[in-house]
């Protein structure tokens, strides 16, 4: 089992506070940009920047990206992580200049909620936007490291907080590593006193997956 330190963001901007006026959460962003193969996988519908390492990201959840729907009144929790994983590949790609074709390696995947993550309706997805802290933790010429922090919210409320550590990689490293037997991810999950691992199975447990 892994602890989850408490998540943490600086001082919200004023940027933020109006996200539903400047972020659209009808379409998707273009699938190869969160390295999912199918559009109905993705999560984000945009991103806008709000400082050098702040964000503002959108997203749309609807009842099909549920791993097992039983037409609840609660989102999986694995869909917030997911989020957090698609928002730190976008990121990377768009604002701090890591190549397409490079490969991510997770090294922390963290989530601590506040409570049950409401569900969307039969017909509506859930909109949120996530507050997001990413930055680079170290650059080489031949590696990458950054980290996101972000605080997941609907127009109504907060709902928690994720965090994602990762690495990218050129191929040829990567596969290097791959070949070597690289280590897995740490994983985080808290709800209130609750702690423990996230499902086996579900969006975004790769820890090498590109």
């Amino acid at each position: 089992m892994h602890f989850v330190p408490p998540l943490t963001l600086p001082s919200e901007p004023r940027g933020f506070r109006e996200p539903w006026k400047s972020l659209g959460f009808d379409r998707p962003v273009p699938r190869e940009t969160v390295h999912k193969h199918a559009t109905a996988e993705v999560l984000l519908t945009g991103a806008a920047r709000l400082d050098a390492e702040r964000f503002a990201i959108a997203c749309a959840w609807h009842r099909d990206h549920f791993l097992d729907d039983q037409g609840g009144p609660t989102s999986d929790p694995v869909l917030l992580a997911e989020a957090a994983r698609q928002a730190a590949i976008h990121l990377s790609h768009r604002f701090h200049e890591v190549p397409h074709g490079h490969r991510f390696v997770l090294s922390e995947l963290a989530v601590d909620l506040d409570g049950p993550l409401p569900a969307p309706g039969p017909a509506a997805p859930l909109a949120l936007a996530l507050d997001t802290h990413c930055a680079r933790t170290e650059r080489q010429s031949r590696r990458t490291r950054l980290e996101l922090t972000a605080e997941a919210r609907t127009e109504h409320r907060r709902l928690g907080r994720a965090r994602v550590r990762w690495e990218a990689l050129e191929p040829r490293r990567y596969a290097l590593l791959r070949k070597r037997g690289a280590g897995g991810p740490r994983y985080g999950w808290r709800t209130g006193a609750r702690q423990g691992r996230p499902p086996a199975a579900g969006p975004g447990r790769s820890a090498s997956g590109p």
